[in-house]
């Protein structure tokens, strides 16, 4: 694989972007996909941001989709919503230089700790994975 570009998500990339999107939110709309990222780009967007990957013939390799929010701690908190890489044979690469990128916004922007939004279509399943998570602190006194 030769080398990658990763930047903020641009007006020109939002098209060439939606392949990627769809394969993320395989009912998403391009007219939502639009609209989230123009909001995005202008900063309307409630603090998302759109990490876009392209390889050097400017081909859509991936994305990832992102806030900063803030905390009761008052570090940070970055905010993970959806990664996806593509690449014909191994997205690995891409998917790691996405990781990369948004961890350094992360130390940029001073972020003391990070989340992942998961979907909330099984609710055990995600008080299962809160519950067994770092943020779970239990306390007994027997």
């Amino acid at each position: 694989m030769g080398g990658l570009d990763i930047h903020h998500l641009e007006a020109d990339d939002i098209d060439k972007a939606f392949v990627l999107a769809r394969l993320g939110y395989h009912d998403l709309p391009i007219a939502n996909w639009r609209k989230m990222a123009a909001a995005a780009i202008s900063g309307a967007g409630k603090g998302g941001q759109i990490l876009f990957a392209q390889d050097e013939e400017h081909r859509a390799r991936g994305l990832l989709i992102y806030a900063i929010t803030p905390t009761i701690s008052g570090n940070p908190c970055l905010s993970v919503e959806r990664l996806v890489a593509f690449d014909l044979i191994d997205p690995q690469p891409v998917a790691d230089a996405l990781a990369n990128e948004v961890m350094r916004v992360a130390r940029e922007k001073r972020c003391g700790s990070f989340s992942l939004v998961a979907p909330l279509e099984v609710p055990s399943a995600a008080s299962a994975q809160v519950l067994t998570s770092p943020v779970a602190v239990l306390h007994r006194i027997f």
